[in-house]
């Protein structure tokens, strides 16, 4: 996934900017030398790349970015409320709506990533994503059948997390363009921070109403609609090389991947319902557990990334994966007054994780394996988000007791913690073995950097 272009210059040859670098801009259909100044010669199409449009900002981008991931972690605090007054109450169709909107997340992704031509559609119609999305949020606060809130669940999954890929793609190709890779981490640091603030933002917003979160989220994604208006999204073109890049080294990291996902889709609505009904605690106090969870995972991955960014280290990640594993199971055991403390350690413990998993795709030497790793990664994120609010509704149905009403939902959080010691159980030989020497680029990869020289 090397090769990129814009929109409207995805097949046209290629020409220079007025600084004397090679853009993807029409020109009068000849390959110009890159000592020739571009004004010379007359376009038909003006370069995105020529000056700074707003969206190609550092500070810019990442508001949108921010505005555009904050309604959708703000949620997770308003679905016991919303299902209590207008669907029953029934545990199952809550987890449901947990885990459907990543169906729909994986398919508008794949097929973002397989088929060129929709993904161009899809950048040069993202202000309708946002607008379509703000208006699902609408709907999930009007009472309605609950078959058609977890259908409209999908759709809003693929609408979200379609734009959020469209603008983190736009954010890598114009920083591969301009050479300036602060631009996706500074998008990527958006999105994290957006985590973070969510459930803290979701638990003031319910003690206010239930359906707050969810107008609130609608009315950021309208503003994100209309700041969008007017503007393009880079999008990239997937060469044949991507598609026959090599998997990545080790599948222990896509596994540790899943399954940290995993259980927090075990945890996502269990561990409400276990705060509510166990310990008697407000919806605005359960939203206050989450952001301990989620504000030491921002904060800590800062340090973690800093730590394994020459050289990831299956130490850390085993390490992280227990700690992960021991808080959660801690969960269901401690007093109300002691829960923010096994959610902070496992927000710092998911950290390490999260910043080890994301080493070991990033240390591929060539860069189609290196795309193909961070998507590989992504995917198994969303496939554990998928099966952990699932499987984490199903144990609790299953060991539900009327005499404790904790029972059930113990028994998920101990699904989860058993899921995290599992992989570091599996990979014990791994992490033990001495890590193999990095790869240098392919033949193949020398001679084409010999060519361009």
């Amino acid at each position: 996934m090397d090769a990129s272009t814009y929109l409207d210059a995805a097949t046209k040859p290629a020409a220079t900017t007025p600084l004397g670098r090679r853009s993807d801009c029409t020109t009068t259909g000849m390959r110009v030398p890159l000592t020739l100044r571009a004004r010379a010669l007359p376009r038909t199409t003006p370069c995105p790349l020529d000056e700074a449009a707003p969206l190609d900002r550092r500070g810019f981008l990442s508001a949108i970015v921010f505005f555009q991931m904050l309604p959708a972690t703000a949620l997770a605090p308003a679905i016991r409320p919303l299902f209590a007054e207008h669907h029953g109450g029934r545990e199952g169709p809550m987890h449901a709506f947990m885990a459907l909107n990543m169906v729909g997340a994986i398919v508008l992704t794949l097929l973002l990533a397989s088929w060129p031509r929709f993904r161009k559609t899809a950048a040069a119609r993202a202000p309708l994503f946002a607008l379509a999305d703000a208006l699902l949020l609408l709907c999930f606060a009007l009472p309605m059948p609950t078959q058609w809130l977890l259908a409209a669940r999908v759709l809003e999954g693929a609408l979200h997390v379609g734009l959020t890929v469209l603008l983190m793609s736009h954010a890598a190709e114009v920083a591969r363009a301009r050479q300036t890779p602060s631009l996706t981490t500074a998008a990527g640091t958006a999105v994290i921070f957006a985590v973070a603030a969510g459930n803290l933002v979701g638990g003031l917003l319910v003690a206010l109403d239930a359906r707050a979160p969810f107008w609130a989220g609608a009315a950021l994604l309208m503003l994100v609609a209309a700041t969008l208006s007017g503007q393009r999204l880079a999008v990239r073109a997937a060469p044949a090389a991507a598609a026959r890049a090599a998997l990545p080294r080790a599948s222990f990291p896509l596994a540790a991947a899943f399954l940290s996902r995993f259980a927090v889709g075990c945890l996502i609505v269990s561990f409400s319902l276990f705060a509510h009904r166990v310990h008697g605690l407000s919806d605005r106090h359960v939203g206050l557990l989450y952001a301990c969870l989620t504000v030491p995972f921002a904060f800590a991955m800062f340090p973690a990334g800093a730590l394994l960014r020459h050289r990831p280290s299956r130490g850390a990640l085993a390490l992280g994966m227990l700690a992960f594993a021991g808080s959660v199971a801690c969960l269901g055991h401690v007093p109300a007054a002691l829960l923010p403390l096994p959610m902070i350690a496992g927000g710092v413990a998911s950290a390490l994780v999260f910043a080890s998993v994301l080493a070991f795709a990033a240390d591929e030497t060539e860069a189609p394996a290196r795309a193909r790793s961070m998507a590989m990664v992504n995917a198994a994120g969303c496939f554990g988000m998928l099966a952990g609010p699932m499987a984490g509704g199903i144990v609790a149905a299953i060991f539900r007791d009327p005499s404790d009403a904790g029972r059930g939902y113990r028994a998920a959080f101990l699904l989860a913690a058993l899921a995290l010691s599992s992989w570091v159980v599996v990979s014990l030989r791994w992490v033990a073995a001495r890590p193999a020497a990095p790869r240098g680029p392919s033949p193949a990869a020398v001679a084409a950097l010999s060519r361009r020289q």
